[in-house]
């Protein structure tokens, strides 16, 4: 059975989104790539449209256009600061030294925060990856399940 720390469905219950929540900072483009290619060839996770490597200073994202590509690298990376933002103001701990857990908690909320939020017309900076990769749209009014065995 295959477990995965965050799944994401679009509103028909498709799963769209799996998300791998790493404790480590400051990885290399090689060692995420790596990561992903292992979860595949061990079949630990499925093959969805999108694939996010979640880690206390960056995000990773694959799309659909590398769906069948183990070794591809992610097509956006995203400083988790900015993207989490709204989650750690009075925040104790600072990302980089978060437990995998606590962050696990902050990145499925935002997550489920951004399947609800209101329609993106014109995207900020830090959000226009969400709209140019199509994540924003394929999990629009979706659910976001921890922890779950898929």
């Amino acid at each position: 059975m295959r477990q995965a720390d965050i799944a994401v469905y679009d509103r028909d219950h498709d799963m769209q989104l799996v998300a791998e929540v790493q404790g480590r900072v400051g990885a290399s483009q090689e060692w995420v790539r790596e990561i992903r290619s292992n979860l595949l060839a061990a079949k630990a996770i499925p093959l969805t449209p999108y694939f996010l490597l979640a880690m206390p200073d960056a995000f990773y994202l694959w799309t659909p256009a590398s769906h069948g590509d183990p070794a591809a690298p992610p097509a956006y990376r995203i400083d988790a600061r900015e993207a989490l933002a709204p989650y750690i103001r009075g925040f104790e701990d600072s990302l980089e030294t978060i437990n995998p857990y606590s962050l696990q908690l902050l990145v499925s909320s935002w997550l489920q925060d951004l399947a609800f939020s209101d329609p993106i017309r014109e995207p900020s900076r830090n959000a226009g990856w969400l709209v140019e990769s199509g994540l924003y749209q394929a999990i629009r009014r979706g659910s976001v399940d921890v922890d779950v065995a898929v």
